[in-house]
């Protein structure tokens, strides 16, 4: 085990399972070496301004999503993974919770604990901007992307499952 200094919520392991990424609550976003399980050792961290909740990781290990709560969507260069920086922020949401990317990598879906499903187009990561939104009636909490990219899942607290159209970013609808 490896006792990070935060309270970590989501670990996302890279593609040749030698290294953990981890939301860290305060302490922001945290990388492991784990590639000997018994001793894994800590290689980097970024300390983002709120606390890190959600997490993705991109397909090449270059790039971190940190869903990070009244600091909204932070994008980090984990390309060195020693030295972790800050790539651009999208702070238009109030208590972000879960981050999913498109499998093109040019969206991020972003559950705002208040304010249901927030959509940020991170095509130019250094300056994300909001696509669209849906204001859900609970609290949104969990998150997953259907394969196709059309519909997104929230676990919206007592508002259980709802089911978002997301085909159009600008104006997603509810299924």
């Amino acid at each position: 085990s490896y006792n990070t200094a935060g309270n970590s919520t989501i670990v996302r392991i890279s593609n040749d399972e030698q290294t953990a990424y981890l939301a860290d609550g305060s302490s922001g976003l945290v990388i492991v070496d784990i590639s000997t399980p018994a001793t894994p050792g800590l290689i980097g961290t970024y300390n983002s301004a709120g606390s890190a909740y959600g997490l993705a990781i991109s397909s090449d290990e270059q790039t971190a999503y940190v869903a990070d709560y009244t600091n909204g969507l932070v994008i980090v260069d984990i390309s060195t993974p020693g030295t972790p920086s800050l790539i651009g922020t999208y702070n238009g949401v109030a208590s972000t919770i879960n981050v999913v990317v498109s499998s093109d990598e040019q969206i991020a879906y972003v559950t705002d604990f208040f304010n249901g499903l927030i959509i940020v187009d991170i095509s130019t990561p250094g300056t994300p901007t909001s696509m669209g939104s849906f204001d859900t009636a609970g609290q949104a909490w969990g998150l997953s992307l259907s394969s196709d990219g059309e519909s997104a899942f929230v676990a919206d607290g007592a508002n259980g499952l709802v089911i978002i159209d997301v085909s159009t970013p600008s104006a997603p609808i509810s299924k």
